[in-house]
């Protein structure tokens, strides 16, 4: 799934997402838009249509400490 932030689309997608589902062999796409196997379980998601953490920015900013090398410890 992917968030598309182009409102002219938003009649094509589920309030700018947009989902898919491929093959187990990951080389067709079986399905694309707005699938409703998909959009029923993401209405119920509780940071818009996403599962999770809502905000995961501390998983992903870069640590301003040095990392201990083997040898320091």
């Amino acid at each position: 799934m992917y968030r598309n932030h182009d409102e002219k689309l938003n009649e094509a997608t589920d309030e700018g997402w947009v989902y898919g589902t491929i093959s187990v062999d990951r080389k067709t796409v079986s399905s694309a838009g707005r699938v409703a196997s998909c959009m029923r379980c993401h209405d119920s998601a509780p940071h818009g249509r996403l599962f999770g953490l809502k905000d995961l920015s501390p998983f992903f900013t870069k640590s301003k400490e040095p990392a201990n090398s083997a040898a320091e410890r």
